[in-house]
């Protein structure tokens, strides 16, 4: 785990550097202040450093005003190429609530999957975005360092964050919104072949809606 002894450093990098004063939708914090909070004092607990990181914390941040892919709003895209990290990193897509920006997606999977990619979120509000990123990659990181990582499981929980902020919320969902017995319709095999490439991960899928609205939904993969 992680101690006083042990802590990680970070460093933050953000698509939109002079917007992080800017509050995401549904929040009462700046992006900056959200994301240095999850860091100093929540899920990672670590030391946040300007250079020589363990860790970088990637954030596709919005440069004006948060789009939101529910209500198909100010859907905001990634400006430029992705950055080539030499340290291990984390990526929180949180240019739009409610799911993934398809531009960030698609420089995301040009590059070929590597060792240091440790967590991708784009799920639902920033905090939650961040939060759940800063948790996969922090115990990814981890089960590295302790050598008790194992590279498939790991694939499998990145092809569902994929699928599910991707695939489904920022693509698929809307013709849910529409009508919920489309969801029996949807097709993801673009999406689901375009991941097994990335991931060089082959799998078998299986969806379904937890509950009667396109709120959410539960991805199974095998």
């Amino acid at each position: 785990g992680i101690t006083e002894k042990n802590q990680i450093k970070s460093q933050i990098i953000y698509s939109n550097p002079n917007s992080t004063n800017l509050v995401s939708r549904y929040e009462d914090l700046s992006v900056k202040n959200c994301v240095e909070a999850q860091i100093d004092l929540g899920v990672l607990n670590a030391e946040i450093v300007e250079e020589n990181p363990d860790i970088v914390l990637f954030v596709n941040n919005f440069k004006e005003r948060q789009g939101d892919l529910v209500f198909q709003d100010v859907i905001n895209s990634y400006q430029g190429i992705l950055p080539s990290f030499n340290k291990p990193y984390i990526i929180a897509d949180i240019n739009n609530a409610n799911g993934a920006d398809n531009k960030l997606i698609e420089e995301i999977l040009k590059q070929n999957i590597n060792e240091n990619l440790l967590a991708y979120s784009g799920y639902n509000t920033s905090a939650n975005t961040i939060g759940s990123a800063l948790c996969l990659g922090v115990n990814t990181y981890l089960a590295k360092k302790e050598n008790v990582f194992n590279k498939e499981e790991f694939k499998k929980v990145l092809a569902i964050r994929l699928l599910d902020d991707w695939a489904y919320q920022a693509n698929e969902r809307i013709k849910v919104q529409k009508d919920i017995s489309a969801f029996t319709k949807l097709d993801f095999s673009s999406y689901e072949n375009r991941i097994k490439d990335f991931l060089n991960f082959d799998y078998k899928t299986k969806y379904t809606l937890p509950w009667k609205r396109s709120f959410e939904i539960e991805v199974t993969l095998s």
